[in-house]
């Protein structure tokens, strides 16, 4: 069954399971009202299919690139969004965003573009995502990750391409990483 966001007044309002109700109003830019497609499937990717453990790097951060590159990798196949709806993060939240998503964010996107392989990158990012912690580790481990993984970034991307190719798995790159 497909959702779609739609505007109903009070008046003419019907109880649908299919229809979410967003009321538009005056206290938001249209750029925001623009963006509630990525916002949804940002929301969503990050803090229901992703268990939120307070990993504001990685929730807020890591997974606002990721809805992005999705939009704009897959958009045009799979939705009727137009370009400015599939654009708005980029172009207009991005420069809003605080420090830590920011953070998060930047070196994702920055990481992404380095692997040169979307399938790469969302492989990393569904791991992530499905993320429990197991015996030893905290509900903190996603950042932990990502902080090592950008130390290793900044310090030595050859050799990391080389841990990235020989593990299997997040956990077993973790533990090839650089302690933080």
């Amino acid at each position: 069954m497909a959702y779609r966001i739609s505007y109903q007044d009070e008046e003419h309002a019907q109880l649908r399971n299919d229809v979410l109700l967003v009321r538009f109003d005056f206290n938001h830019d249209f750029f925001l009202y623009l963006a509630y497609p990525f916002l949804f499937l940002h929301e969503y990717t990050a803090h229901v299919y992703a268990t939120d453990y307070l990993n504001e790097c990685f929730n807020d951060g890591w997974m606002l690139h990721a809805a992005d590159a999705f939009l704009v990798r897959k958009a045009w196949t799979i939705t009727d969004l137009n370009s400015e709806q599939v654009t708005v993060f980029g172009e207009h939240l991005y420069p809003n965003l605080a420090l830590i998503p920011r953070r998060g964010c930047r070196f994702a996107r920055g990481f992404d573009a380095w692997l040169g392989s979307a399938d790469a990158f969302m492989q990393i990012t569904y791991e992530l995502a499905a993320f429990r912690p197991e015996p030893g580790e905290t509900v903190y481990w996603p950042n932990q990750f990502i902080n090592a993984l950008e130390g290793e970034f900044e310090t030595s991307r050859p050799l990391l391409r080389r841990k990235i190719q020989e593990s299997a798995n997040v956990r077993d790159l973790m533990a090839s990483l650089s302690p933080v």
